[in-house]
């Protein structure tokens, strides 16, 4: 308040009301596709939301359509697919009062831009049930949108997984460290650039199909109760047939698991050197068509 007599607003200290309700008109202000299967709309005042269910309940599909606007198309030329009303919500957006910006769900993708819908709305009331909707400004254009997806190619470059180098044999520190001859086994080496060295591809993927033969299952917390075989679980039991093929069904299943795996196999094998010590043995294919095999000593002693 200031002491010129003039208070909240334009208007004089006790001549205007303050906290009162919101004046003006309710229109249909913008629309604009959120999402590939959604669209929200921005009021000039609050809608009435009860979520009741009511006669002027604004959060009711029956109240909004969306329709195709014939002759547009999306960018593959198709013509706009024709969609319907899931769900309404407010949405809580900075710069506007609660009720102002609603979002419809769609029952499915909209076609892409530049296909163009129209929403229009009926029997909206403000959010003190005092102004009805304007019906010249009750429906707006928008155009539509949709998240492009890429079919999966071999032959399209992709970005494979990677993770910091953790050389175990020759090859990985020869892979990691353009002077192999000074990289620690279990230690990341120091790439040419003087960072931390990366591994990918084929020994990436070996790596990752070990942690998963070694771990286990249930050992990290954010990869789910099922990650992992647990192959140190099996030391001094006897390797009975039973218990051999159970721990290739399990080792298959993991490894089918890794995004890059087309195939593999998995056999426990007795060792030639040694009778008592089994091996397991992993046969994979990529996606890129690059063949992996892994030995691994297993803990499987024969009674």
């Amino acid at each position: 308040m200031s002491n010129s007599g003039v208070g909240w607003g334009s208007g004089a200290y006790g001549a205007s009301p303050w906290g009162g309700a919101m004046s003006g008109a309710l229109q249909l202000a913008n629309a604009v596709a959120s999402r590939e299967n959604a669209v929200q709309l921005v009021f000039t005042l609050p809608l009435y939301l009860s979520g009741l269910g009511d006669v002027q309940d604004g959060e009711q599909p029956k109240l909004y359509a969306v329709t195709p606007v014939v002759g547009s198309v999306g960018r593959d030329g198709t013509p706009p697919r024709a969609v319907s009303i899931a769900s309404v919500a407010a949405v809580a957006a900075p710069g506007f009062d609660l009720g102002q910006v609603v979002e419809l769900t769609l029952d499915r993708p909209m076609t892409a831009s530049p296909s163009t819908y129209l929403v229009s709305c009926v029997g909206l009331v403000s959010a003190d049930l005092s102004t009805p909707l304007d019906v010249g400004h009750a429906s707006a254009q928008f155009a539509g949108c949709h998240k492009k997806l890429v079919v999966p190619s071999l032959d399209a470059p992709t970005r494979t997984a990677r993770d910091f180098a953790n050389p175990q044999g020759l090859l990985a520190a020869q892979a990691a460290s353009p002077r192999p001859a000074l990289v620690t086994l279990g230690v990341t080496p120091i790439d040419d650039t003087g960072d931390y060295a990366y591994d990918d591809g084929l020994v990436g993927y070996k790596k990752r199909v070990l942690r998963r033969l070694m771990t286990t299952p249930g050992g990290f917390v954010h990869l789910g109760a099922d990650y992992g075989v647990g192959l140190l679980g099996y030391g001094k039991k006897l390797a009975t047939a039973a218990a051999r093929l159970r721990m290739a069904a399990r080792a298959e299943t993991q490894i089918a698991k890794e995004p890059e795996t087309a195939a593999v196999k998995v056999s426990v094998v007795k060792s030639a050197t040694h009778p008592e010590l089994f091996t397991v043995v992993v046969l994979a294919r990529t996606r890129s068509g690059q063949d992996a095999k892994l030995v691994v000593p297993s803990q499987l002693f024969v009674a």
